[in-house]
């Protein structure tokens, strides 16, 4: 399985700017000292994508495991934030 997982992530090919057009809103949430996936490769993701970017301090690759709470609350308000928009929209 992470020979299998390892081999996905070294071959997965760039589709930021498929997503980008797509007009989804979309957020890029990651711990603030993620040791996997390196934080400013996540902010320049973010950029490409035109998403909101967070950054949850005090966890490392797992925010929503290890401090789930201001994790739940920047999804919470990403999603209110969206139904808003889509309010004013209306």
């Amino acid at each position: 399985m992470l020979a299998g997982m390892g081999y996905a992530l070294r071959t997965e090919p760039d589709r930021v700017e498929e997503l980008r057009a797509t007009s989804t809103p979309t957020l890029v949430l990651f711990g603030a000292d993620d040791d996997a996936w390196a934080p400013a490769t996540q902010v320049e993701m973010a950029e490409r994508l035109g998403a909101k970017v967070v950054r949850i301090a005090g966890s490392v690759h797992s925010p929503a495991v290890e401090n789930p709470a201001p994790t739940a609350d920047a999804l919470i308000n990403f999603w209110l934030d969206i139904d808003r928009r889509a309010t004013l929209k209306s």
